[in-house]
């Protein structure tokens, strides 16, 4: 049953509990099956809702510790929160803390830095003898996700720098707006899609994304001015934030937040306020730092701008799932710098709450960069007329549509719905998908207007001289086009799997059935089962992929693809011996753990945190702990668990290979 926003604002709630639980008390009332369906539980209903995503949503945060699956590392020093000003009198009361300890501690007058703070996902990364070394998200300050193979990929990231000493640089991972506007379909907002890119396991996924960094500080520069801290970093080769140093005056200091807020639309990557922070490095030591934040820095975020216009229509679009949604058409309204002439009104659930009509003035909000919405109704409209939800499909016109979500939302169910065509087409060509170069929305409106495709297996079978006949065409972009296409036939299962759109599968599940499977046939043809042994496949996906196996429109066009000359290539992985196994360490072993959580991947397994009723074995070294207790109590009351010590464990792996 979907999830009523009542039901997911108790479910973000449970699950910062559950996290309190597993990574302070190191113990979970759940297993992590039950844990993840949770989860995915929320994903689903934020996916559905991205207007409704509480700020304080799991999803939306770096983490409240580090992910089991990615080796740890501590940070030197500890990456910190920043305390949050939101007015002038929260202004005032920091310029007065800063002038009183500098007065206390040094005399004369005191320079803040004051750069754009960027909405991305922060990282530390460190470099040893100028080589880029370590790369961690902040994970709770302390410990966080070693994400090196991730950050390489970032094109403008050094990884060299022309020094012999160790360096620590800070920086914030984003993604730009104008790569993020072809991505849209698939993310909520950017940051949701850097911080998913970050955890990816496989780097190639994380280079699809094209990443970027703005580096906002150096754990250990040597310099008494952050802003030449900043200015060496630059001259190392880093892209780095634009520090400015103003006097400690509220006047200058508003000044500069002013002037930094106004060029916000003008900025290639979102920012949501600004970071102050104490210029002089050796007072900002004296200043210190509570349990939570630095008392040298503030975040002073841009304040929610709101703006009154008038509800002119309401229109429906359809998506690639045959999901209808209202989007309603506003009388153009300038809010932090952009024209607003539209914004989601999300589903009929949301209109009835807000008791909007057309003809209303309505009240819109924009915080930061994201996407504006309605929160009310400012004036009721003279000649206001109800939105009347359709009974047919706008695209299609067909009496097609059907109520889902308990009534929450409409569908158009028919297959050949033109919108829904153009969407799948537009999701199969994308960047994280099939990753056809040249096809954006104009040439495939024009190709479908043309008749010269009516499915994504028709664009296999485009020949230069179609192309070429066509508006927009040259000979240059025509080739270039053919040769995207062909390129792409032989693109990873797992990406044709994602760009086939089948539901609930994402990223990590693509790659896990494509090492499972060989062949489209062979997951096409497998039992329900043999998915729902494999780790990270839920009952809702299996059922998918079951139902697409009784699909006769979908074998059509696999059979099309495979015909047209599509041959996904694979990197299964033919002997992993603890596949579907989990896998538990404990003590002190002869070396990292983190290489032996990468032979348990590396052969099919997976790494939990805790033992349970549902692990297949224990790991232990030296000093094992309470996990090695609780493993010995659960086999005394029968339960199958494994204990291996390294050497065992080294044994059945090479024995396994023989």
């Amino acid at each position: 049953m979907a999830l009523q926003h009542d039901d997911y604002l108790r479910l973000v709630k449970k699950l910062h509990a559950l996290n309190a639980d597993y990574y302070t008390k190191n113990e979970s009332e759940l297993v992590d099956a039950d844990y993840d369906s949770l989860y995915q539980q929320l994903k689903a209903f934020e996916a559905q809702h991205p207007l409704l995503v509480s700020p304080d949503s799991p999803t939306q945060q770096v983490g409240a510790g580090p992910e089991e699956h990615f080796a740890h590392h501590v940070h030197h020093p500890k990456m910190l929160s920043l305390a949050n000003a939101f007015n002038a009198d929260d202004l005032a009361r920091f310029l007065n803390r800063v002038n009183k300890d500098a007065q206390d501690a040094q005399g004369g007058q005191v320079h803040l830095s004051i750069e754009p703070k960027v909405d991305g996902c922060a990282v530390s990364i460190d470099y040893k003898n100028g080589t880029l070394a370590v790369a961690a998200t902040r994970g709770n300050g302390h410990i966080g996700e070693i994400i090196t193979d991730n950050i390489r990929t970032i094109v403008g990231l050094p990884h060299t720098i022309p020094v012999q000493h160790n360096v620590t640089v800070r920086g914030e991972v984003y993604i730009k707006k104008s790569v993020f506007n072809h991505m849209k379909s698939d993310f909520a907002n950017a940051r949701n899609a850097a911080s998913g890119a970050l955890r990816q396991l496989d780097a190639n996924v994380t280079k699809d994304r094209q990443l970027d960094i703005l580096i906002y500080g150096a754990a250990i520069g040597g310099h008494e001015s952050h802003v030449d801290t900043i200015d060496w970093l630059k001259s190392m080769g880093f892209p780095v934030v634009d520090a400015l140093k103003v006097p400690a005056l509220l006047p200058p200091l508003q000044n500069a937040i002013g002037a930094i807020d106004h060029s916000r639309s003008e900025r290639d990557y979102d920012i949501d306020g600004v970071v102050i922070k104490v210029d002089h490095e050796p007072l900002q030591l004296v200043m210190g730092a509570t349990a939570k934040a630095p008392r040298w820095a503030v975040a002073y975020k841009f304040a929610e701008e709101e703006g009154v216009t008038t509800l002119e229509d309401v229109s429906f679009q359809v998506g690639r799932t045959g999901i209808i949604t209202p989007v309603a058409q506003l009388a153009p309204v300038t809010l932090s710098g952009v024209t607003i002439k539209r914004a989601t009104l999300h589903n009929s659930d949301e209109i009835k709450r807000l008791d909007i009509h057309i003809g209303d003035k309505v009240r819109l909000k924009r915080a930061g960069e994201v996407i504006p919405k309605i929160i009310g109704v400012a004036e009721p409209g003279d000649d206001r007329r109800s939105i009347l939800v359709p009974n047919q499909c706008p695209s299609c016109m067909q009496a097609s549509v059907v109520p889902v979500d308990s009534g929450v939302a409409i569908q158009c169910i028919n297959p050949q719905c033109p919108a829904q065509i153009k969407a799948r087409i537009r999701h199969f060509c994308s960047k994280n998908a099939m990753d056809i170069a040249g096809l954006g929305d104009a040439i495939i409106e024009q190709l479908l207007a043309s008749k010269c495709i009516d499915t994504v297996a028709d664009l296999y079978a485009l020949r230069y001289e179609d192309l070429i006949a066509l508006d927009r065409f040259a000979d240059k972009s025509a080739q270039n086009l053919i040769d995207a296409i062909h390129a792409s036939k032989t693109r990873p299962l797992s990406r044709l799997l994602i760009a086939l759109g089948i539901p609930h599968i994402g990223d990590v599940s693509a790659d896990l059935l494509a090492a499972r499977f060989p062949s489209l046939d062979a997951l096409l043809t497998a039992k329900e089962e043999d998915l729902l042994i494999l780790d990270q496949v839920g009952p809702k996906m299996a059922r998918a992929i079951m139902a697409l196996q009784s699909s006769v429109h979908f074998k059509q066009l696999i059979d099309a693809l495979l015909l047209n000359g599509v041959q996904p290539t694979t990197s299964r992985v033919q002997n992993q011996p603890l596949q579907g196994q989990t896998y538990a360490i404990t003590g002190t072993l002869s070396q990292p753990r983190s290489a032996i959580q990468a032979m348990i991947k590396a052969n099919g397994g997976r790494v939990v945190a805790n033992v349970g009723k549902k692990t297949n074995g224990l790991i232990y070294g030296d000093s094992p702990g309470s996990k090695y207790a609780k493993a010995l109590a659960l086999k005394d009351k029968g339960t199958p668990i494994a204990l291996l010590n390294e050497s065992e464990f080294m044994a059945l792996l090479n024995e396994s290979s023989q």
